[in-house]
Order: C-alpha cells, then sequence, then structure tokens
C-alpha cells in the first residue's frame, strides 16, 4: 500500500471507474487503501473493474447526466456515515492543478454541486 496523496480509510467516489481515467483513478485509489464507491455507464465493465481492486469496494451502475442516479450514488458512499473526500480536496494543494482539471469535467462539477447542496 501506497501513502501519496493518504488516502487510506478514506471514502473516495469516482465516476467514469469502468475505463481511462476513471479507472486509473480506481486503481490508484485502492493501492492507497481507499474506501471506493465506483460509478460507470457501463455496468458490466464496471463490474470487471471493482473485481480486480482490493480493500473495501462498492459499485453501482450510474447514468451521471440523471440527478435521482447520481443521490443515489452518494446515498450509497454515506452508508458508514462518512463524507466522501470531495468534500476534503482542498487540503490536497499539492494536486491542485489535478483538481482544478477534475472539476472542469461536467459529471465532476455536477457531483460536487450535488455534495455542496445536499
Amino acid at each position: 500500500m501506497s501513502d501519496f496523496l493518504n488516502l487510506h480509510d478514506q471514502v473516495v467516489v469516482v465516476t467514469g471507474a469502468a475505463s481511462g481515467m476513471g479507472r486509473a483513478v480506481a486503481i490508484a485509489a485502492s493501492r492507497e487503501g481507499a474506501r471506493l464507491v465506483l460509478s460507470d455507464f457501463d455496468g458490466e465493465r464496471l463490474k470487471a473493474t471493482a473485481a480486480e481492486l482490493t480493500g473495501e469496494v462498492r459499485h453501482q451502475r450510474v447514468d451521471v447526466t440523471r440527478t435521482a442516479e447520481i443521490d443515489s450514488l452518494f446515498e450509497l458512499a454515506r452508508t458508514d456515515g462518512i463524507m466522501p473526500i470531495v468534500r476534503r480536496t482542498a487540503r490536497f494543494n499539492r494536486h491542485r492543478d489535478l483538481i482544478v482539471a477534475l472539476l472542469r469535467h461536467p459529471p465532476v462539477r455536477r457531483a460536487l454541486f450535488h455534495l455542496l447542496t445536499n
């Protein structure tokens, strides 16, 4: 287990986790010991990605263009009564450029809006 981002035992929500950047983030967070909540539109590929990871991994097929499905995803993340790390990204100042790039991604903006308004 790595400790680059200090994610051990933190709840991390990853959208688009079945492929590409989302999958890469899920793999890296898993290596760090994060408790993962994964989502993607492609449920079969999402299930395959989740099976490859270690530690606590929950997954749910989600269409991030549908508010009700985003709500459901964050309810899954709140199962343990812990707010996902999305609320705490500001403390990772050394990764500011990555955070800014993620916030420019529409699904991430919608998820962040959801967290901040609920």
